[in-house]
């Protein structure tokens, strides 16, 4: 039997290609999770933008760096993957990288990018492996979603920021209207001291010309 680490890309179909996005959508177990990514990973970059440009890791990469002067803040990539984000970050010249994700398969291949200077195997949901004010910035692209990391996960990271530290994360809107994202940031306003929640509308993939947005792109910073 061909291993999926043994598939070229360019040899799935659509419908190929589409099956894992929905896979994706539909996760409700660590089990199901575990295994997508680990039967995706070898392909996933170079299926991601099959349907259209991937945005959000470029997005992330240039608001970090417009907010962040100190290039050698130590950054926490949460539910990092294949190492999208890790590799945009780098490229504007960010050298403390943490990986943080579920699938060792995915961390094998954020490996290979040789931009973080560690990478963690962990279920973000249940060990959280960060002590308050370890990182400057803590980043969750494509993964607080259904199936995947709930509200609880941004409170976690957001608590574990020091003084003056960043959340930046991406939230579909369907998941953050029905997971109450907005009352648990303005709880957490007054709970922990922000100095800083915005929310934008966004597009985490290029859309066509009257594509509503996806859902919104959130920058917390601690005060």
């Amino acid at each position: 039997m061909i291993g999926m680490d043994q598939i070229d890309a360019d040899t799935l179909s659509d419908q190929d290609v589409q099956g894992f996005f929905d896979r994706a959508n539909s996760l409700d177990t660590l089990t199901a999770t575990r295994r997508l990514y680990g039967d995706w990973a070898a392909v996933y970059d170079d299926t991601i933008e099959r349907f259209g440009r991937y945005l959000s890791p470029d997005w992330f990469a240039c608001e970090v760096a417009r907010r962040c002067a100190d290039r050698h803040v130590p950054v926490l990539d949460v539910a990092c993957g294949t190492g999208l984000v890790g590799a945009a970050l780098a490229r504007h010249g960010f050298d403390r990288l943490t990986g943080l994700d579920l699938s060792p398969e995915m961390l094998d291949r954020a490996r290979e990018k040789g931009c973080y200077r560690a990478l963690i195997a962990g279920d973000v949901g249940g060990n959280w492996p960060v002590e308050r004010g370890q990182f400057g910035v803590i980043l969750c692209i494509g993964a607080l979603t259904v199936g995947h990391m709930d509200v609880t996960v941004l409170r976690r990271m957001i608590e574990a920021l020091g003084p003056g530290g960043l959340v930046l994360a991406d939230i579909e809107a369907s998941t953050f209207a029905g997971q109450g994202y907005a009352a648990v940031l303005e709880a957490l306003r007054s709970e922990v001291g922000l100095a800083e929640v915005t929310v934008q509308d966004a597009h985490f993939y290029a859309p066509g010309p009257k594509e509503p947005f996806h859902g919104f792109y959130v920058v917390v910073r601690r005060g």
